[in-house]
């Protein structure tokens, strides 16, 4: 089987160790599966096509390795696209392509390192094309929009073998393609590139060797209620400032280890005296009396996601249970703080599982949708401005359940004040759960269209 490949191809044996073979950030769902292959060139990919679809594989392109909605099965083949790992930025036209297989990581460093930015997600190991595909939220939301709003062009393989380069100038067939991928993209072909708005760092009017203003105040459990308070009443942020409150466990490496603590962070990109302005509530002085910690740094662009490095390490059974909101109780975060302290008593190895509050303003993204391509893009959810998140997590397969009915929960909790039906970002979606949640009834039906359009024998997974 392998050695009809000219690039590296391992068909997996049953006595290799799981993650040795398939380094997934979330244990959840993966098998070993028939054929792992990781291709140089575009020739391969067409090779590959070719042999799942002679052999009845779905194929599984893996642009990083933390989707745990994913399924890895002895029917698949596995693609690891990490050889397509190039970032090149083009100063001229003020645009980076980057590689299919780029990590968010690769694309900090060299496009910082050069004078830009472009968008990309909070975590460095996270694949950058698998978090565009799903609509890409990032910390700078509110200053440009999603990820799908700063795409130029995709270029990917398709299920017949073409090469096709994707964009706003694409017509018919090919700009259904377009805008599918961009935001309900995972299934439709084997993206080997994509082209996105770089920005100046100049720009953003930065102080001290353009390093990003941060605000971070760190409370003890018992100070839960000032800190959800501090968190709900934002109910509306500058462009340029992103609001997190984080609830987890300190590390084993820390001087007490698993004790809960609340973090709100607010990162503001723009001059430091306008983020103080901005985050002025994180200077409160009833919020700074109960914190164990409060600090203002500056942070260089390219270590802005250093702080959520540890939740990025593979292994052990994570998976996220997330949903949109316009606005959050202080009671319901309260609730949900109970709720989570209780998880980690009775299942201590779930002490890792985290709360995450995240909130933007929604001016840009609210524009950017209502202007042309943004009105044709497969991401709908453009007015709520926050997401309430629990990054689940238990080392154990046998606490799995009790995980994910906490998940469950956190859901019901924190949407009891919501009007209208829940919505969730694709990039965090969970196995066999409502599309509806995703995306409109519409849109699915379009999506299923456009799916057998261009891969109408199912070769590549696909959620819909």
């Amino acid at each position: 089987m392998a050695a009809a490949f000219k690039c590296k191809a391992v068909v997996p044996r049953s006595d290799q160790a799981l993650l040795d073979i398939v380094p997934r950030w979330s244990e959840t769902s993966v098998e070993l599966p028939a054929l792992i292959l990781e291709p140089e060139i575009d020739e391969d990919i067409v090779d590959a096509i070719k042999f799942a679809k002679t052999n009845g594989l779905i194929l599984v392109v893996a642009n990083g390795t933390c989707g745990p909605f994913v399924p890895i099965t002895s029917k698949t083949l596995y693609m690891k696209m990490s050889r397509f790992n190039h970032v090149d930025l083009d100063m001229s036209s003020e645009t980076v392509r980057i590689g299919g297989g780029a990590t968010t990581a690769a694309v900090m460093k060299a496009i910082t390192k050069a004078g830009y930015y472009t968008l990309w997600p909070n975590s460095d190991a996270v694949g950058y094309v698998g978090c565009l595909l799903g609509g890409g939220s990032s910390t700078m939301n509110g200053l440009h929009g999603y990820m799908v709003d700063a795409v130029v062009s995709i270029q990917l393989i398709t299920a017949d073998g073409s090469k096709l380069e994707v964009g706003p100038f694409s017509t018919g067939k090919e700009r259904d393609l377009f805008n599918v991928l961009c935001g309900a993209g995972f299934g439709f072909g084997v993206i080997t590139s994509v082209v996105m708005k770089a920005f100046r760092i100049s720009n953003l009017h930065l102080d001290n060797n353009n390093n990003i203003w941060t605000r971070r105040v760190i409370l003890p459990a018992n100070a839960i209620e000032i800190a959800a308070r501090t968190f709900a009443v934002m109910h509306q942020v500058p462009p340029a400032l992103t609001m997190t409150m984080v609830c987890t466990r300190s590390p084993p490496t820390s001087e007490a280890p698993g004790i809960p603590i609340t973090m709100i962070t607010g990162t503001y990109f723009g001059p430091s005296k306008e983020g103080e302005v901005a985050a002025a509530s994180l200077f409160d002085e009833e919020l700074i009396t109960s914190a164990l910690e409060s600090v203002t740094e500056l942070v260089s662009l390219a270590d802005i996601n250093l702080p959520l490095k540890p939740l990025s390490i593979n292994g052990g059974h994570k998976g996220f249970s997330s949903t949109f909101l316009e606005s959050i109780d202080a009671k319901a975060i309260q609730e949900a703080f109970d709720l989570w302290l209780q998880l980690g008593d009775r299942h201590l190895d779930a002490y890792p599982t985290s709360l995450v509050f995240n909130r933007w303003n929604t001016e840009a993204i609210i524009r950017n949708g209502q202007a042309e391509p943004g009105r044709g893009k497969f991401f709908e959810h453009r007015t709520q401005s926050m997401v309430a998140n629990v990054m689940r997590w238990s080392i154990k397969k046998e606490s799995v359940q009790a995980v994910e009915q906490f998940g469950d929960n956190f859901l019901r909790i924190v949407r009891s004040g919501s009007a209208g039906p829940p919505k969730s970002i694709p990039n965090n979606q969970r196995p066999d759960m409502d599309l509806e949640e995703l995306y409109s009834r519409g849109k699915i039906a379009e999506i299923k269209e456009i799916k057998y359009t261009w891969d109408p024998l199912g070769m590549f997974w696909c959620p819909v």
